[in-house]
């Protein structure tokens, strides 16, 4: 109960929301710190676990997110990174869809700092194809 007390803390605005953009970066050692418990303690009490919210049942792993780094030195969640993704791929025009390398710039526009390995990795990851697969004729 303490560790989903400090979950439920860390991840606020997530849970009012229900939104996976509103993910803030959390990682098992964030929530050892703060309930004083050993990192495995944190992961064997989270792993293969639920929570039921009002937006359905989600996975306690689902919630630890790691980082990247913003152009203004801040944190971001890969999940925000990764929802970006995917609306600039909903916006895109579709007879000239966005490369990776033209992904990168969009995204450091937005102010992420990102590489396009990881870009790739992120896209392949939520099984969207490349710009070519992307490509629609008029």
């Amino acid at each position: 109960m303490e560790i989903m007390k400090v979950i439920a803390a860390l991840q606020k605005d997530f849970f009012l929301s229900g939104e996976r953009i509103n993910l803030k970066p959390m990682i098992l050692e964030d929530v050892a710190d703060r309930t004083g418990h050993d990192i495995s303690t944190v992961s064997r009490v989270t792993c293969n676990k639920y929570a039921q919210t009002p937006y359905g049942n989600i996975l306690l792993k689902d919630l630890f997110s790691t980082t990247l780094h913003s152009t203004d030195g801040g944190l971001v969640s890969t999940e925000k990174v990764k929802q970006t993704i995917v609306e600039l791929l909903d916006k895109e025009d579709k007879s000239k869809p966005f490369t990776d390398f033209e992904i990168v710039k969009e995204l450091n526009k937005l102010g992420f700092e990102i590489a396009r390995r990881t870009v790739v990795k992120y896209r392949e990851g939520l099984h969207l194809p490349n710009a070519r697969m992307r490509k629609t004729i008029v």
